[in-house]
């Protein structure tokens, strides 16, 4: 009890300095107040939105992938929730889907083994490896860039040397946001007045009521908050956008873990996960009837409306095996690693942390 304690201990520690305890940190969007919410769906709700490109009909009829036995899962309020939201359906087929607010509720629940799977930020699934040796190990990349930059100033910005001086006001800092920000912005050798703000709730209303409009870095839901209380608040920048330029890469910030041991003793139940995970992502991405409704009765996010405004702007994916895992993420934890080692637990990860089941 002792030596798991200390290491439940030691995983805290080192997810702090990585910057993951919560929600900002890590980019998961911040719920917003009632009021916005529900501005925000009286305005989205009927408004045109951009759809999620499909060539074919959407089916709303239930799959089934049944487990041998239950599979803990969980996942976040946000994005990694988002494209797993057909899964809280599959219940009676094992699949015990739990919702949580932040990433510090999961770990302790994960290394004790009350989680089997779970979705954390990318930089958290390498923190975990690291921390207990290789007993925790990635998946899939379930969504990619969240991150946007947002101004209501009214003023042209269309490039990142545009940025050049600007004051941008944010949350994450010490987080996956601080990261990407400091690397597209280094990438030009721009220098930007970056105020960091305790909640991407704080970035967006400090934004909305500068005198004279202000930009700043949100993920969604909140730009689509953001856009729904002002019509000065446009979007200037995709950060994903900018990361996969400088680096070549796409940007994941999204990313499903399980347990080692896991693969060997239920490999069989683990790839009926990856169908099903599969499967649950293509029904939210194509928006499929009543998965958007399905989204906001799980509190995933308020209102049915938010979720169909914002699922083509949350980068929402289902990548697995082992390369094709392994390529945003190995250039990522290289480029975090740069900025702070203890982003992502302080090394590497090795090539077993990337799992391929045949």
């Amino acid at each position: 009890m002792k030596r798991f304690f200390a290491l439940v201990a030691a995983l805290m520690v080192a997810a702090m300095l990585a910057g993951c305890g919560d929600s900002a940190a890590t980019g998961e969007a911040t719920a917003p107040a009632t009021s916005e919410i529900a501005a925000t769906a009286a305005t989205t709700s009927g408004a045109e939105t951009s759809e999620a490109p499909s060539s074919e009909e959407p089916s709303s009829e239930a799959a089934s992938f049944k487990l041998s036995d239950t599979l803990n899962i969980g996942v976040l309020k946000g994005p990694t929730g988002i494209g797993m939201a057909a899964l809280f359906d599959m219940a009676d087929d094992g699949f015990n889907m739990q919702l949580f607010d932040s990433p510090d509720q999961v770990t302790a629940k994960l290394i004790s083994g009350e989680l089997d799977i779970a979705a954390v930020p990318s930089n958290l699934g390498s923190v975990l490896y690291n921390t207990t040796e290789g007993g925790v190990k990635a998946l899939s990349v379930v969504c990619g860039s969240t991150l946007y930059l947002v101004s209501t100033t009214g003023e042209e910005i269309s490039s990142v040397k545009d940025l050049e001086g600007k004051t941008i006001y944010a949350s994450g800092q010490g987080g996956v946001p601080e990261y990407v920000l400091s690397y597209v912005l280094a990438s030009e050798n721009v220098t930007a007045d970056v105020q960091w703000l305790a909640s991407h709730a704080d970035a967006m209303s400090t934004m909305l009521t500068a005198e004279g409009g202000a930009i700043a870095m949100l993920p969604e839901p909140n730009v689509t908050v953001a856009k729904s209380k002002s019509e000065n608040a446009k979007v200037i920048m995709d950060l994903g956008a900018q990361w996969l330029e400088k680096s070549g890469s796409k940007l994941p910030m999204g990313i499903m873990v399980v347990r080692s041991e896991l693969l060997e003793s239920r490999a069989d139940d683990i790839r009926t996960f990856l169908e099903a995970g599969a499967y649950s992502t293509e029904q939210v991405v194509s928006g499929a009837e009543g998965i958007y409704d399905k989204i906001a009765e799980l509190g995933i996010v308020p209102a049915a409306g938010i979720a169909k405004a914002v699922v083509p702007s949350c980068d929402i994916m289902f990548l697995t095996g082992a390369e094709t895992v392994r390529e945003p993420l190995e250039n990522f934890y290289k480029i975090l690693f740069d900025f702070n080692p203890n982003a992502i637990g302080k090394s590497l990860p090795g090539d077993d942390y990337y799992t391929d089941l045949k």
